[in-house]
């Protein structure tokens, strides 16, 4: 099997033969390596960049569900600076997916666009809650169908949180691989949303 077409031409490729199968790997100096980089697109300047998979963890009552709602309207916005972030100029289309606190996603809307939006809306802002589990696949594309039914290019969808969104143990290696492949296929759903 030929792999190496998915090399970049600054890549030396190796092949090395184990167990009588023929496989390439990528061998590559300090120097291509910063030629072979692209620079990021920030959704968050220097803090989220598109089509990243990001993992905000921290202890319960920490503020995760605050931030990120916060971080989603944010990108929702027109560019509107907050907390200290700037994003890219928008607005972007933003789902905020939660399992834990809608009424709290709608109290930190409206205080959020009191604050720094003049009591406008974002139109590009959606939030929804008692999402099926992702991890199964029936459950995946009701959420994807959901979100297509806006007819919006999400570029940042926020899932809140884990625990309620996965069928599967959190703490099986097996079963958050199996999650993982659902949030990258959500993502892959939406041109590879952040």
């Amino acid at each position: 099997m030929d792999n190496t077409k998915n090399f970049s031409s600054c890549d030396v490729v190796r092949t090395v033969e184990i167990n009588g199968e023929s496989l390439s790997y990528r061998m590559a100096s300090g120097a291509d390596i910063r030629m072979g980089l692209r620079p990021k697109k920030f959704l968050i300047d220097g803090l989220i960049a598109e089509g990243d998979i990001v993992l905000i963890s921290g202890p319960s009552g920490g503020c995760k569900t605050t931030f990120t709602d916060t971080i989603g309207m944010l990108v929702a916005s027109e560019g509107i600076p907050a907390i200290g972030l700037m994003c890219k100029p928008g607005p972007l289309p933003v789902a905020d997916i939660t399992c834990e606190d809608y009424q709290g996603i709608m109290r930190r809307y409206v205080a959020w666009n009191d604050e720094y939006n003049d009591g406008g809306d974002l139109d590009g802002f959606s939030a929804a809650e008692a999402i099926p589990k992702i991890d199964t696949e029936d459950g995946l594309q009701a959420l994807i169908e959901m979100l297509r039914k806006k007819n919006l290019d999400f570029k940042l969808i926020i899932l809140d949180h884990l625990q309620a969104l996965m069928k599967g143990d959190e703490n099986s290696a097996k079963d958050c691989n199996k999650f993982m492949d659902a949030v990258v296929a959500l993502s892959r759903a939406f041109n590879n949303a952040t």
